[in-house]
């Protein structure tokens, strides 16, 4: 703990990430020192009145209740408490759904605290702070014409109501928290997209969101990552890692793993090379620690008599045998506790355990569960039995990693049965705490996955299964036809019965994917798991029916978001000859459905058939719609984009400011469309050559996206990265020189010191100043720059 505590205060001092990876066998003791470095920051680290309660699990909760705990339980909040550091765990081992579905579920964990993070950030928040950002300015005029006491002790919600908005930053986050599974089913998935508005209008993903979010209130609310397991963390929780431990911020990554494991996932190896000096490795073998940590500390194996102290904090009274059995045996502190509750009797004056009980485990974790399975009673065994026909993972192998279920679904289900289980399977029963664990209001799971595994292939009577498969998935059905029912739900009923395809007909299947990509659909990272969900669903739909039309939409615009144009353009072809024949050759739903065929053409490579059908289309549209319409100026988008690319830049930049004039006149002069457009004219001039013209655009870009999201947002700084090199290109490599400084400053300070799009500006640097002809400064840059990338990797 000394040398943790260390670790953290030298972080925020320093304002630099940290990461701790604790290594060694599962059970060995690593989340309980999560758990006591959550205690000592607790009781030395909080001002009073202290916001966060001071331990996350009590010594007296079963050992399973407390296997893999890493955050506090819900807990009332103190009244004028702030959180003076953010603490948030992941366990992987019970993330549930896809990678980004998973994201979204450990981000859920913080919904409770994002109020008072905003609330501290706000009272520690100097006043430039404070009233620096874009957002604000409305807020700081007020203070320059009231005075500045006016204001000093606003509190964020009537800060926020002044500017119309929160505190910039945490509204992102608080979209994050509302997207996806906790939110309602959106009509139609994926909205369409141009290509030609891709780099210029920024669209973060969620794993931007959680980065910026983490980063802004760090220097000023210290943020403790913890990620249990994290040898099974999936890509997108190692991009969220990679990206904060390369950022200057006061970030300490607590993780913890098996040994062997670690080193055998080459994502997780990448991302720890990438760490460099800030990550310490800590393993069971290592006797020892870098500093900061003391002489004595160590995860080296507990000695004898530390494994007696175990054994007498449950038994104060132990018979000699008993106790050098147990301890001879049981060197992993996980097992001797379960050993202990499954064997020894509280109220009994002295533990004493018969040594053929002992003789007839391995020592293993799996059997000490065996042991403890068979001692409970045979409804208790049942129910949890039952409970893992509503477990998507355990019906299909194709479900992934779906470990939990509707405990109300499956609760109503039984009920339906006149099946008296109810209780046991929702983790309401004291019995089964121990093997049942809620995740939140609606899903369980079990603690561990051996003990789901023990429940899954235990028997049960079959005609007992077969009816509770049968009254899931009629309340499976019921629940995704439900259009009120929460998204989340939705998409695990889906799951379910899509796991149970092969009692579905044709409809239903269809329908428990379209459930599933209510919450997909609005995910930025999940096209593979949607192209996965076509390939099952395609063959069955009925395009005569619009909401079979609207996923085949949706599946060609994955495929085509995927890079596979010529698939996207086999699917729209097979959509357009049925729209034509519902909805009329005219109509503006086959207007748009062979525009999309268009810029699909496009990205396959024939930019000139591309040309000739968005002419055919704008022709069409313009018989009947205004210039100004939304359609025909997202058709003049896509035909400017493919003259682009079918080499006639002039044809090209003279639609783009036939656009340009027509918003101008029709939107205001901070809309996104104007801005857009602007920034993709400016693109074409620059790649025409034309960098003097392109100049004042990109600097209007800048300038507009600085106001509306901040000037260090990753826009606006895009923008300023084009402004430099378009400077470049037409005044000079002299002039460029201080606007590539500057910016690298920035980027440096927001983005971190590895990231890319830093690289890329040191290397404009460079090449600036040798153009400008300090040849001796920029061979420098240039090798610094070379000796980064090798460390790297890249």
């Amino acid at each position: 703990m000394a040398g943790l505590l260390d670790l953290f205060d030298r972080a925020q001092a320093d304002r630099r990430p940290v990461w701790v990876s604790l290594e060694a066998p599962t059970g060995w003791g690593k989340t309980r020192i999560a758990r006591e470095f959550y205690s000592a920051l607790a009781q030395s680290r909080q001002t009073e009145p202290a916001y966060w309660p001071s331990a996350i699990a009590t010594d007296h909760a079963k050992v399973s209740e407390r296997r893999k705990a890493i955050n506090p339980p819900d807990f009332e909040h103190v009244p004028m408490s702030r959180p003076d550091y953010l603490w948030w765990g992941i366990a992987c081992g019970r993330r549930n759904g896809t990678a980004t579905e998973s994201l979204l579920q450990d981000v859920g964990v913080l919904r409770k605290h994002i109020d008072h993070l905003e609330n501290a950030w706000w009272y520690r928040a100097g006043f430039v702070e404070k009233f620096a950002y874009p957002a604000f300015l409305a807020l700081r005029a007020k203070v320059l014409e009231e005075g500045r006491t006016a204001v000093v002790d606003f509190g964020v919600t009537k800060a926020a109501e002044m500017v119309g908005g929160a505190l910039p930053g945490f509204s992102a986050m608080s979209w994050l928290i509302r997207k996806g599974v906790a939110g309602t089913r959106a009509a139609r998935a994926r909205s369409k997209n141009l290509r030609s508005a891709e780099g210029i209008v920024y669209r973060p993903s969620e794993v931007d969101e959680v980065e910026s979010f983490l980063t802004k209130i760090a220097p000023l609310v210290p943020v403790v990552l913890v990620v249990e397991d994290v040898h099974d963390a999936d890509e997108l929780l190692l991009d969220l890692l990679e990206r904060l431990i390369r950022r200057d911020a006061p970030v300490m990554i607590l993780t913890t793993g098996w040994p062997g494991f670690v080193d055998a996932d080459p994502g997780l190896v990448r991302v720890m090379q990438s760490a460099g000096e800030r990550l310490i490795r800590i393993d069971e073998e290592s006797t020892t620690l870098p500093h900061p940590f003391p002489p004595e500390a160590s995860l080296r194996a507990l000695d004898t008599a530390d494994l007696e102290s175990i054994v007498h904090a449950r038994h104060a009274q132990v018979g000699a045998a008993t106790r050098d059995a147990l301890v001879s045996t049981y060197r992993n502190p996980f097992a001797l506790e379960l050993v202990l509750e499954t064997y020894g009797d509280p109220d009994d004056d002295v533990l004493e355990i018969d040594p053929r009980d002992l003789e007839r485990l391995s020592g293993k974790v799996e059997d000490l569960y065996k042991t403890a399975w068979e001692r409970l009673s045979d409804p208790d065994r049942e129910a949890l039995t039952l409970a893992t026909l509503a477990i998507p993972a355990i019906v299909s192998a194709d479900a992934g990693a779906d470990r939990s279920w509707d405990r109300e679904m499956l609760a109503t289900a039984l009920a339906q049965l006149g099946d008296d289980h109810g209780d046991r399977v929702t983790g309401r029963s004291v019995i089964d705490r121990a093997w049942v664990r809620t995740v939140d209001e609606i899903f369980c799971q079990f603690h561990d996955v051996a003990q789901m595994k023990l429940a899954a292939n235990d028997f049960a009577k079959a005609p007992r299964r077969l009816q509770v498969r049968r009254a899931l998935i009629e309340q499976a059905k019921d629940l995704i036809a439900d259009r009120d029912a929460p998204a989340h739900r939705a998409a695990q009923a889906g799951r379910l019965l899509l796991a149970y395809r092969a009692e579905l007909d044709d409809r239903e299947s269809v329908d428990a994917s379209r459930a599933l990509l209510g919450v997909l659909g609005d995910l930025h990272q999940e096209n593979r798991a949607i192209e996965s969900l076509g390939d099952e669903a395609l063959p069955r739909l009925d395009l005569r029916d619009q909401r079979d039309r609207e996923l085949q939409w949706t599946f060609a615009q994955t495929q085509r978001q995927l890079g596979n144009p010529r698939r996207a353009i086999e699917l729209l072809d097979e959509l357009l000859s049925v729209e034509q024949d519902v909805y009329g050759p005219d109509a503006s739903e086959v207007l748009g459905t062979r525009r999309s065929i268009a810029s699909a053409m496009a990205l396959d490579g024939r930019p000139q058939a591309a040309v000739a059908m968005l002419e055919a289309v704008l022709a069409q549209q313009l018989t009947t719609r205004a210039e100004s319409d939304a359609d025909v100026l997202d058709t003049r988008a896509e035909l400017a984009l493919a003259l682009s690319e079918s080499d006639r830049p002039s044809d090209a930049i003279q639609v783009t400011e036939d656009i340009l004039a027509t918003q101008a006149n029709t939107l205001g002069s901070d809309s996104a469309d104007l801005i857009t457009t602007r920034g993709r004219l400016a693109s074409a001039l620059a790649d025409s050559g034309r960098a003097a013209e392109a100049l004042p655009l990109w600097e209007q870009v800048a300038t507009a996206l600085a106001a509306r999201s901040g000037r260090d947002s990753p826009d606006a700084l895009a923008a300023r990265s084009s402004v430099a090199r378009a400077t470049e290109d037409s005044i000079g490599a002299q002039a460029a020189i201080g606007l590539f400084t500057e910016q690298l400053a920035d980027e440096r300070r927001v983005l971190g010191p590895d990231d890319p799009r830093v690289l890329t500006t040191r290397e404009n640097l460079a090449r600036s100043t040798d153009d400008a002809g300090d040849h001796a400064k920029a061979a420098a840059l240039y090798q610094a720059l070379a000796d980064d990338k090798a460390r790297l990797q890249i």
